[in-house]
């Protein structure tokens, strides 16, 4: 069984490795795991660009991103905290595109 959609928050590095290996010592008393193929790094900060090689889950490096999709937003690597919605706006005016398409056809 696995860990999901849990989302660590640290104003540093250093206590992520920390927090990360809290977590895998608590899951192992629910016979769970995290699965490295979907578990990631976002930096929000001015230094988000620096890379850090050395964040390990499983003695697996964790890939860094600039966005993560979170609850259906998605949240975006920057100088400070910052969703993009552009992905539900694109889905919402389909949406209501096609309503309109269908609704022109009738009147």
């Amino acid at each position: 069984m696995y860990a999901d959609d849990l989302v660590l928050l640290s104003a540093s590095v250093s206590v992520v490795r920390k927090m990360i290996n809290v977590c895998k010592q608590e899951l192992t008393y629910f016979d769970m795991k995290f699965n490295t193929s979907k578990s990631m790094v976002l930096r929000i900060s001015r230094a988000r660009k620096k890379m850090y090689n050395d964040v390990k889950l499983y003695k697996v490096d964790l890939h860094f991103v600039s966005t993560v999709k979170y609850l259906g937003a998605h949240v975006v690597s920057a100088n400070v905290f910052k969703l993009s919605f552009v992905e539900l706006q694109s889905r919402f005016l389909k949406s209501v595109n096609s309503i309109f398409h269908v609704c022109k056809g009738i009147v």
